[in-house]
């Protein structure tokens, strides 16, 4: 006994025996965060895609009043984006909600008087995207019938009623809480979430005019927006 205790006292002295044991503690903390490693490995990723060049699609036709001629029709413009899962696991309860809205004026950005919307899904309802699914979203939208238009919607197409009167053109008016937005450049600064899924947020921007081009926001144009968010929490204080 005391042979092997002697063999082992130049290992002591050099500091082996110090060295095993943080090296047992070491594994055993691995071996306990192993599982939340995985589980972050795994975990369900969304990414906001939009196809280059993209324009609102048009929707034909849909009714829009028991009142109305069969022959007459609603059509619809509407503007979407794809939500895609690049993770591993099933995203649960994905939603978009779009908090701020822009308008661009010779290059500078003022905050519009829109409220923060929810964004619909333009799909069935999907309670779980799975990994490496899309699903779509409607940013805005416009309802067209004859010579009524309602104008582009945030959120997507309004829905209308007409009155037929004798036999002439039918009446359209159409309903929604967002007002039309105006033609020109706007932005939209969108949160992407989902349950367990860190939220992630992303600015659009949108072409208005008859139709709606969507893209990304570009760096010079988000360091407008930046400013215009720097303008806004500007406050004056009075001392008295």
């Amino acid at each position: 006994m005391n042979s092997f205790l002697k063999w082992l006292k130049p290992f002591y002295e050099a500091g082996a025996v110090q060295l095993l044991a943080a090296s047992g503690t070491l594994l055993a903390v691995c071996v306990a965060l192993w599982p939340h490693f995985t589980r972050w490995k795994t975990r369900a990723r969304l990414s906001v895609e939009i196809p280059k060049g993209y324009v609102a699609e048009k929707i034909l036709p849909q009714s829009i009043g028991n009142a109305l001629r069969d022959e007459e029709s609603l059509y619809a413009k509407v503007a979407k984006l794809r939500i895609r899962n690049i993770g591993k696991t099933a995203a649960v309860g994905v939603r978009v909600t779009a908090t701020d809205f822009y308008f661009s004026d010779s290059g500078q950005c003022s905050l519009e008087a829109i409220t923060e919307s929810l964004l619909p899904s333009a799909d069935a309802r999907i309670e779980e995207l799975p990994a490496g699914l899309t699903m779509r979203f409607s940013v805005c939208g416009c309802s067209v019938h004859g010579e009524a238009v309602s104008g582009f919607r945030v959120g997507g197409a309004p829905g209308g009623s007409g009155v037929c009167i004798g036999s002439g053109p039918a009446r359209v008016t159409f309903s929604s809480d967002k007002p039309p937005l105006r033609h020109g450049l706007h932005f939209v600064r969108i949160v992407v979430s989902a349950d367990a899924v860190t939220p992630t947020t992303h600015f659009l921007a949108m072409e208005v005019g008859d139709e709606v081009r969507l893209r990304f926001a570009t760096a010079q144009e988000r360091r407008a927006i930046r400013k215009a968010d720097c303008d806004r929490a500007a406050v004056e204080i009075s001392k008295g």
